[in-house]
């Protein structure tokens, strides 16, 4: 269906990836919206996210024709939260934002694409309940991590004592005993990384498909989870590092 479907009156583009207790569509399907009767002429797929459950699309006429009240013309600006201007080749987008800050009322804020990105994600981030969920949970998952890594490390090093004793009567020192150990900690987190990976994989997949909710594993994601891994794995590495480095080979043998 063209867009231009949307300039007759009373026309709306439904999300067919809205959560279902919105309803499904037909074509020329006829339906109420904001107590006016309305007609689907159209679908598009871009599913719901963490604040809102469906999306519609209709024209700026028919929005105000919906949403805006003829006793108070004030509050159709209120019913508006975005505006999307598209910059001709030519122009520079700072200077055009600019000239529109000096044109439009003061209640009006002008950003880029990049900067309303940048705000929107430091509001999920650290505002919103979402994002300091995830966080507290990225949080507890690390300091877990380190408990686990550290007992499965300290009963192998207890295990293997001998071993470590034998390594400092012929002379090794502390630092290439902490080496070992820390060496052998960051290759059970990586080895743990992969099939954590394709897990994790698999259930935003399925959040995806059936939650409907907006999940992904991004680069940034992937390296900064990496990252914690080696880092909590050399925290638990050190620390379990002190049963090899205080063994005394005589007590041993």
């Amino acid at each position: 269906m063209s867009l231009s479907a949307l300039k007759a009156p009373n026309t709306v583009m439904i999300d067919t990836r809205a959560r279902r207790f919105l309803g499904t569509t037909v074509p020329q399907l006829i339906t109420d919206l904001s107590g006016r009767s309305v007609r689907v002429v159209g679908a598009f797929q871009m599913g719901p996210d963490f604040v809102n459950d469906g999306n519609l699309v209709m024209s700026f006429r028919n929005f105000q024709t919906f949403f805006g009240n003829p006793d108070a013309p004030t509050l159709r600006r209120e019913n508006v939260e975005y505006g999307v201007i598209k910059v001709k080749p030519g122009y520079a987008v700072d200077a055009v934002r600019e000239a529109l800050e000096k044109a439009l009322p003061g209640d009006v804020v002008i950003v880029t694409k990049d900067a309303l990105v940048g705000k929107e994600m430091d509001f999920q981030n650290n505002l919103s309940p979402t994002g300091p969920i995830f966080s507290l949970g990225t949080i507890i998952g690390f300091l877990v991590g380190i408990l686990i890594t550290y007992q499965i490390l300290y009963t192998e090093i207890s295990d293997r004592l001998h071993l470590f004793a034998t390594l400092k009567a012929i002379g090794y020192g502390r630092r290439y005993l902490m080496s070992v150990i820390v060496l052998q900690s960051m290759l059970y987190g990586l080895a743990g990384f992969i099939p954590a990976l394709l897990l994790s994989m698999g259930a935003f997949a399925v959040l995806r498909e059936w939650m409907l909710l907006p999940m992904q594993i991004s680069p940034s994601i992937l390296a900064t989870t990496v990252l914690l891994i080696l880092v909590m794995c050399i925290v638990a590495g050190v620390i379990a590092a002190r049963r090899a480095l205080t063994v005394d080979p005589a007590e041993v043998f």
